[in-house]
């Protein structure tokens, strides 16, 4: 805080906040990074992966994130649904699935929501955010997440966009015979509430992931492609930081409507079950968990936490940061 207090105005001072966060990084335990076992040049032991090349089942029972592994060989489609073959049958005898994400990305973390719901084991491969080549390499371009597996015959095959991806997992006879997530329901109460989130929610939480111990922004690299990435599209780093103050009291007051917006049961948006509303709406939710300051209603933190629990994959409670401008040392 006192560094902040006596940084200059401007990019000095983002330095500075920078600066202090990587000194809180290296006094979080190594083994508590969100971090793949493999991929990286840096390997840091996590409980949340199961050592180097392991495949865990992501379900309700025992859930637990996978460990992702390098490289992947063999036949690679371009188009997740090239050709007259329906999509129940492009997952028909899949085996040796490898999700490859960010893990702070909304639409990764939808994916893997839907594989852990089905109980689908799966390798875990988190890419560092600097990394163009990686992301390339699968598809011809840098967007995730891209599925991978082994086909009836043992070739890779890999599909992209979160959408095709969800929609052939639920199509699959791997897993539950039925589907996991019903259709949207079109409520204009929810999709006014997630378009008013969004309007100020970046604000809060893009400082904020660069400090979370996540490969996504593991090295100094990778941290500066995402500031330039947004710098550039006209965001400011210092005003988001300085705004926070005024931002945490309406967020709190969302988060209070939230709770309005679940059915007595709150174990989803809707009485049957989850559905594409909740695919649409919890990302959002676990990306707001890096943010210390708020004040989440209990029932709403318990629907974002046992969601993610169900599907074995991490939120940022535990890590939340409190990155203010104005807070006291």
């Amino acid at each position: 805080a006192l560094a902040l207090a006596l940084a200059p105005p401007g990019a000095a001072r983002v330095a500075c906040l920078l600066a202090g966060a990587m000194l809180l990084r290296a006094s979080v335990p190594r083994h508590l990074f969100l971090q793949p076992c493999q991929g990286l040049a840096s390997l840091r032991p996590s409980p949340l992966c199961g050592g180097p090349g392991a495949r865990v089942a992501r379900g309700a029972a025992g859930a637990s994130a996978g460990a992702g592994g390098d490289g992947g060989a063999g036949r690679a489609d371009a188009s997740p649904f090239s050709g007259s073959r329906p999509a129940a049958d492009r997952l028909a005898g899949a085996s040796a699935l490898t999700l490859h994400l960010y893990d702070h990305c909304p639409y990764c973390t939808r994916v893997e929501l839907v594989l852990g719901w089905r109980g689908l084991g799966y390798e875990r491969r988190v890419y560092g955010y600097s990394d163009v080549e990686g992301p390339t390499a699968l598809l011809g371009k840098k967007e995730l997440p891209v599925l991978e597996w082994a086909d009836a015959r043992g070739d890779r095959r890999k599909m992209a966009e979160s959408k095709d991806i969800i929609e052939a997992l639920e199509q699959s006879p791997e897993g539950p015979g039925l589907r996991v997530v019903a259709p949207q329901t079109g409520r204009k109460d929810l999709q006014s509430w997630n378009s008013r989130l969004r309007k100020v929610m970046n604000r809060l939480t893009r400082p904020r992931l660069l400090q979370m111990p996540i490969a996504d922004f593991a090295t100094e690299a990778d941290r500066q492609y995402q500031m330039h990435k947004y710098v550039q599209r006209g965001f400011n780093y210092e005003e988001a930081l300085a705004s926070t103050d005024a931002l945490v009291p309406r967020v709190d007051r969302l988060l209070a409507e939230f709770d309005g917006l679940l059915p007595s049961q709150g174990r989803s948006l809707n009485e049957g079950g989850w559905s594409w509303d909740d695919l649409n709406t919890l990302p959002a939710l676990r990306v707001l968990s890096c943010v210390k300051p708020l004040a989440w209603p209990p029932r709403v933190r318990k629907y974002v936490e046992e969601a993610h629990t169900a599907a074995g994959v991490p939120t940022y409670f535990q890590h939340a940061f409190d990155s203010t401008l104005t807070r006291a040392s």
